[in-house]
């Protein structure tokens, strides 16, 4: 809620604007968001350049945990695991690091297909079936990069 009037200098306090905390690691990495938003929590591989795990609503009983697999070399993440509901989703990428295939949980999969020759990337979902790819849109891009057509089919 907004205040009534506005504070003067050196007197903002919880009262009268939302104070935000942040806890910081010897990288520079957010380890800690406190409220007012929701607690967070977030573990970092031992280099400090990767999340692994990240913990929302943390230390409540209402805590929710996700665990992360990167290929920090590449900068793309591998997986990503519902810690809580041991439900994990892979990503698959082509050689200049563009996603292929999202895999989530051999339940339901999307894959990308580039046309580099013709500037063209259709991407496909699942419609009734796991990879059955049914759902498709396919959108055609100029030399600039911009989209100038899309298509759906089903």
């Amino acid at each position: 809620m907004k205040s009534a009037s506005v504070p003067a200098l050196g007197v903002l306090s919880s009262a009268n604007s939302q104070v935000w905390t942040r806890s910081y690691d010897g990288y520079g990495n957010v380890t800690e968001f406190y409220e007012p938003e929701i607690r967070t929590h977030v573990t970092y591989d031992r280099t400090g350049s990767a999340p692994t795990r990240v913990d929302y609503a943390y230390q409540t009983a209402q805590q929710r945990s996700w665990g992360y697999f990167w290929n920090v070399g590449a900068g793309t993440l591998n997986s990503k695991t519902d810690l809580d509901n041991n439900v994990t989703t892979t990503y698959i990428y082509d050689t200049v690091g563009r996603p292929l295939i999202t895999d989530e949980a051999g339940l339901r999969k999307t894959e990308t297909v580039y046309d580099d020759l013709n500037l063209i990337v259709t991407v496909k979902k699942d419609l009734n079936a796991y990879g059955d790819g049914k759902l498709q849109v396919s959108t055609q891009y100029d030399q600039l990069g911009r989209a100038v057509l899309a298509r759906s089919r089903r």
